[in-house]
């Protein structure tokens, strides 16, 4: 059996314990997940206690047991990296004993998630067992620079084989780096099924729409909420919910004491962001640029559509408008018609959740279809390459 170290930072964690929990019925995957206490809002998360650095084995750490349906502990490390500055002393130390139990267990195919930091360089010398998932092909608008830009076409040129996950930026993203076309793999993102554990859905007098996620100027709230004071207008009983931490990028006075727009800025634990999607009619995504979106996955998790923007993968996302209605971006008028017709016609709804349910849990945008892909087309290729 295939023997596959997959290293991923906390911060995508919500994907990677959904992901490894079918892989492991098709390779022996060992899960290194890189934390950062610093940063909130995971699926994992430690208690301040254990957040000194070092590598710790999961089955010790009690905040772990929760997961343990969905990896195997024994198989787990957790990585911390407590440092200020990434060029400290101890990030290099963190990455000598991460190469150095990586060449010990004699992995067929190192799974990355994120392009190496500077002080992980040294792990590149493993370079051909390395295939790196690119969650964001591209930056989004309000978090690109140049020094960014010239790192990122470094590492991606440093690499050979890659995982995209929306095929609509798959040829742009070749182009752009002068990649190989046969080492872009086109996969997709599946659901969030580890929120399943925290949600208890409700039957709620009052409907709402639920944006979900940081707060970014890339977002589209400034769309959303004039939007939501006509859908008011309209639908005096339904609300919109917005969750996350982050601050806002443009005036939200007119709106705090509003009693249609529900502000929860703070970052939110799993069990609250699971019964919100839970409760919820559907979802909203009016982001003005984007690659592909975990809040769409996290709504897929229970079966809820969503309405999103024209722009990146979101289309994709939702099968073109097979699980949810797409509109054009920046575009308040739009986001007001699409919130009617949401809300004033539950059967379609429904129809759509059960789209959902279908492609998600039983065919080609199933973990299970999608795990059994990734290794014949991946990672068994790339074994047999080095053979």
């Amino acid at each position: 059996m295939l023997k596959v170290a997959y290293i991923s930072p906390a911060y995508f964690s919500n994907v990677d314990i959904s992901y490894i929990n079918e892989m492991k019925n098709y390779c022996d995957i060992y899960y290194f997940a890189i934390i950062y206490p610093s940063i909130k809002g995971c699926a994992i998360e430690l208690d301040a206690a254990h957040c000194q650095s070092g590598i710790y084995e999961a089955i010790d750490l009690p905040e772990m047991n929760r997961f343990d349906t969905f990896v195997d502990l024994r198989k787990t490390k957790l990585i911390i990296r407590n440092q200020k500055h990434s060029w400290d002393l101890q990030n290099f130390i963190l990455t000598k004993h991460l190469y150095s139990l990586l060449k010990k267990e004699h992995f067929d195919v190192i799974h990355v998630t994120q392009p190496f930091s500077f002080f992980e360089w040294p792990l590149l010398a493993m370079r051909n067992k390395i295939v790196l998932s690119v969650h964001d092909p591209f930056r989004h608008s309000s978090q690109r620079s140049k020094l960014v830009a010239i790192y990122r076409s470094i590492m991606f040129r440093s690499l050979s084989h890659f995982i995209i996950f929306n095929q609509s930026q798959k040829q742009d993203f070749i182009n752009h780096y002068h990649l190989q076309d046969k080492h872009v793999y086109d996969s997709a993102l599946s659901t969030y099924s580890y929120l399943q554990i925290y949600a208890h859905p409700t039957q709620l007098s009052n409907h709402y729409a639920l944006f979900l996620g940081k707060i970014y100027s890339y977002k589209g709230l400034e769309y959303l909420f004039p939007a939501m004071k006509k859908v008011h207008e309209k639908h005096p009983d339904f609300k919109l919910v917005v969750a996350g931490g982050g601050q806002f990028y443009f005036d939200i006075s007119p709106y705090k004491n509003c009693d249609y727009i529900d502000i929860r800025n703070y970052y939110y634990s799993d069990e609250e962001q699971a019964n919100l999607i839970a409760n919820a009619d559907f979802l909203v995504c009016p982001y003005n640029d984007a690659t592909q979106s975990g809040v769409i996955m996290s709504a897929y998790a229970f079966n809820k559509p969503c309405l999103v923007t024209r722009t990146g993968g979101l289309p994709e996302m939702v099968g073109n408008g097979e699980y949810g209605v797409i509109i054009p971006p920046r575009d308040t008028q739009a986001l007001v018609d699409a919130m009617n017709k949401m809300i004033e016609n539950p059967e379609l709804l429904q129809e759509y959740s059960h789209k959902i349910h279908k492609e998600y849990y039983e065919e080609k945008k199933s973990w299970k279809y999608l795990a059994q892909e990734i290794v014949m087309n991946v990672y068994t290729p790339m074994k047999n390459h080095k053979e």
